[in-house]
């Protein structure tokens, strides 16, 4: 941890353009890429984290699966269906 904290001091990442901006992005890569190295298990920590999807993708992938598999009619279909549904539905995207 120290060395990580001494090599990160006095680095400033500007992140003042939004969330729009790819120049943060861009920054914090860069510094990555030339300091991991250094610090093997923050790297591979840190390729983890940036691996993380920042939306609702799959989320909204979940509900649009839900609309195209129960019609308004079924509704009312109790919880526990509609979720071993929705599961044979996914795992067998993922087999297929």
């Amino acid at each position: 941890m120290p060395a990580y904290l001494t090599a990160t001091h006095g680095v400033v990442i500007d992140h003042s353009e939004g969330k729009e901006s790819h120049a943060f992005t861009e920054q914090v890569l860069h510094w990555w890429a030339v300091n991991g190295s250094k610090f093997p298990a923050w790297t591979e920590a840190a390729q983890i984290i940036f691996a993380f999807t920042p939306n609702s993708a799959a989320a909204e992938r979940v509900f649009s699966l839900l609309k195209a598999m129960f019609g308004d009619q079924q509704m009312e279909t109790l919880a526990d269906i509609i979720q071993t549904a929705l599961m044979l539905r996914i795992n067998k995207r993922k087999v297929g």
